[in-house]
């Protein structure tokens, strides 16, 4: 952290007028120096540097000058909008309860098994109290917006009917296939599960019993599929009949052989199927519309202020 502080004062030193340089002498900066203030919270250069600079991990874009530059003000402009948002939280009471917060911290370990929690947590360079507030923060922020702005737009079906005329692709459905398959690492041990198949053993039994892919434990489920989205390998899926097993298929993956439990044709939905979708298409152009309006609001009376100078030197 030190030299980076460094390399931000020699920025702030060839843009310091030399009549300031000379009347005292330049320390540099320490991180605690204030880069933004909304209302009583102050965002130090520390705090804000180790966002920065996780934002730019995260993106893969450490080395790109320009596309780092968009992203600090990108960053300028959501830490001023989320401080808005948790002052105004705070002001009408509003708060997340322990078990919110120990549900979604659940829900996204669950997509880190084993260590990869504690590495996702050292990439960002983060501890895991810190981590911890920053869901809490989040999920707030989320409670907030939805509570004072998404449940006060409504859609009338005329304007989901407009929708719905507007985009006649959201009601074309593709054709569809529900797979189920079998995957073994030799030929021969495909050719067995295939005789037994033909004798009438479960497939969903004889899956978790011996396939070695990820959804053995569901069957050999391996979830439904439209046109270019059949792994390679499996296309003969289009041409199954239904709950008849395949021959033998080989890939780089091993041997498989697959069922298609369902084969859904290709049609066009009426208006009454596709109005969920068409409200939720309106009602988020609506949100997003009265978003803007609703900030400038809890904005007002708010002294929002920024260090230029620092947050200019900040690469």
């Amino acid at each position: 952290m030190r030299r980076r502080l460094l390399c931000i004062a020699l920025v702030l030193a060839a843009t310091t007028p030399a009549c300031r340089r000379g009347a005292q002498k330049d320390t540099g900066p320490t991180g605690k120096e204030v880069v933004l203030q909304v209302g009583p919270r102050v965002v130090t250069l520390t705090e804000f540097y180790e966002d920065f600079n996780r934002a730019k991990l995260e993106r893969g874009i450490a080395g790109d000058p320009q596309a780092s530059a968009a992203l600090k003000d990108a960053l300028i402009k959501e830490t001023i909008k989320r401080e808005l948002i948790l002052q105004h939280a705070q002001a009408i009471g509003m708060t997340v309860a322990p078990e919110e917060v120990n549900a979604e911290i659940a829900r996204i370990r669950a997509h880190y098994p084993g260590e990869a929690f504690r590495e996702m947590l050292a990439e960002q360079y983060v501890a895991y109290d810190e981590w911890v507030e920053r869901q809490r923060n989040r999920l707030l922020v989320e409670k907030v917006v939805s509570e004072e702005v998404e449940n006060k737009v409504t859609v009338s079906d005329d304007e989901a009917k407009a929708w719905f005329t507007a985009h006649p692709e959201a009601a074309k459905l593709p054709e569809k296939v529900h797979v189920f398959q079998i995957l073994v690492p030799t030929e021969e041990e495909a050719k067995q599960i295939h005789t037994k198949l033909e004798k009438g053993d479960d497939f969903a039994a004889l899956a978790r019993a011996q396939s070695v892919s990820p959804e053995a434990k569901d069957g050999g489920d391996l979830g439904t599929f439209s046109p270019g989205e059949v792994p390679a390998g499996l296309e003969v899926v289009w041409k199954l009949k239904i709950g008849v097993p395949s021959d033998v298929l080989q890939s780089e993956y091993g041997f498989h052989i697959v069922k298609v439990t369902e084969h859904a044709p290709a049609r066009t939905r009426s208006f009454e199927e596709s109005k969920p979708e068409a409200v939720a298409a309106v009602k988020a152009q609506k949100v997003e519309a009265a978003f803007p309006g609703w900030l400038e609001k809890l904005a007002d009376g708010v002294k929002v202020s920024k260090n230029d100078a620092i947050l200019k030197a900040i690469e």
